[in-house]
C-alpha cells in the first residue's frame, strides 16, 4: 500500500468523521454560531464543499485500492451506501428525521476508508511493493 493511499484514507476518514460531527452538532449550535463569528459553518456552501471533498478523496483512495490492490468490494459498497444515505437524508424535509440519516451516511463514508485501509494492510504482496491484483493466486 502506497503512502499516498494511506494518507488519502486518513484524510478521507478524518474529513468524513468531521462531516458527521458537523451535521450532528450544527442544529444544536446554530443559535450561538453568530456570536462566535462562525455562522459560515451553517452555510450550504460549507456543506457542499464537505460532500465534494469527501467524494473526491474517497474516489482517489477507494477505487485505485480496489483495482490495483486488494479487490475487496466492501469499502466501495459502504462508500456508495453512505452517499446514498446522505442523498436520501437531503430529500426528507423533516430535520429531525433527515439529520440522523445524514450523520449515519457520513459515518459510513468514514467507515469505508477504515475498511479500505485495513484491507490494504492485510494484502501481503502490497507490503513488498508488488501489486496483489498482479498475483491472482494470493487473493
Amino acid at each position: 500500500m502506497s503512502t499516498k493511499s494511506k494518507n488519502l484514507d486518513k484524510v478521507g476518514f478524518s474529513a468524513s468523521f468531521f462531516c458527521a460531527i458537523h451535521c450532528a452538532l450544527l442544529p444544536l449550535l446554530a443559535g450561538i454560531l453568530p456570536l462566535l463569528g462562525l455562522q459560515f459553518l451553517a452555510s450550504p456552501a460549507v456543506e457542499q464543499t464537505m460532500y465534494a471533498t469527501a467524494f473526491i478523496v474517497a474516489s482517489l483512495s477507494l477505487f485505485p485500492s480496489y483495482f490495483r490492490h486488494h479487490r475487496k468490494i466492501h469499502a466501495i459498497a459502504i462508500f456508495v451506501t453512505g452517499f446514498a444515505l446522505i442523498g436520501a437524508g437531503h430529500l426528507i424535509t423533516s430535520e429531525w428525521v433527515s439529520l440522523p440519516i445524514i450523520v449515519v451516511g457520513a459515518l459510513g463514508i468514514a467507515l469505508a476508508h477504515y475498511v479500505n485501509y485495513h484491507e490494504c494492510q492485510k494484502c501481503p504482496r502490497c507490503h513488498d511493493g508488488e501489486c496483489c491484483s498482479a498475483h491472482p493466486t494470493t487473493r
